[in-house]
C-alpha cells in the first residue's frame, strides 16, 4: 500500500473522530456566536464610514447611522445574552460592547467619495443582513431586531442614493 494513501486515510479517520466528538449543537452555537461577533465588527466599520461623509442626503445618512447604531446595540445585547443567559456555549462567545469604530480623525470625504461610500456601505449592510439571516441562533430576539434595524438603514441609504441623483450630486 502506498504510504501517502495510508497517511491520508489515517488523517481522515483522525479528523472524523475529532469532528464527531464535538456535539453538533456546540458547533452551531460557536459558529453563530462567531458570526454575531464578526457582523458586530463590520457594523462598527460601516457606521464609522458613514460618519465621515460630506453630505447628509436629505437626512437619510444620519437616519441610516441611527438605525445602524440601534442594530449595533441589539448585537451587543445578543452577545451579552449569549454570554450571560444562554449557558450553552459561553466558552466560544466573545463580546465587543456597544461602541466601536475609529477614534482617528480621518476628515470628511468630498462629494464623489461620499456618494461612493453610501453605495459601498449599503452593499456591506446587505451582506451583514444575509449573514445574520443564515444564523442558527436567535439570541432572545436580538438577532431579528438587529436585522430589522439594518434593513431600515439599508432603506435610508437607498433613499440617500436617490436623493443624490435627483440633486445632481
Amino acid at each position: 500500500m502506498n504510504p501517502y494513501f495510508r497517511f491520508s486515510i489515517s488523517a481522515l479517520v483522525l479528523i472524523g473522530s475529532l469532528v464527531m466528538s464535538v456535539p453538533a449543537d456546540a458547533r452551531t452555537d460557536c459558529a453563530s456566536n462567531g458570526n454575531l461577533a464578526h457582523v458586530h465588527r463590520r457594523l462598527d466599520g460601516a457606521i464609522d464610514q458613514l460618519q465621515h461623509d460630506q453630505r447628509d442626503y436629505g437626512g437619510h445618512r444620519v437616519d441610516a447611522i441611527n438605525d445602524l447604531q440601534n442594530a449595533r446595540m441589539q448585537l451587543a445585547q445578543a452577545e451579552q445574552w449569549a454570554a450571560n443567559d444562554d449557558h450553552e456555549n459561553t466558552a466560544c462567545m466573545r463580546t465587543y460592547g456597544a461602541t466601536g469604530g475609529s477614534d482617528a480623525n480621518w476628515g470628511i470625504r468630498g462629494q464623489g467619495g461620499s456618494n461612493r461610500d453610501v453605495w459601498y456601505v449599503r452593499g456591506w449592510i446587505e451582506n451583514m443582513i444575509d449573514q445574520l439571516q443564515r444564523d442558527q441562533h436567535d439570541y432572545d430576539g436580538h438577532r431579528v431586531a438587529a436585522i430589522n434595524a439594518m434593513q431600515a438603514a439599508r432603506a435610508q441609504l437607498v433613499d440617500a442614493e436617490q436623493f443624490a441623483k435627483s440633486h445632481g450630486y
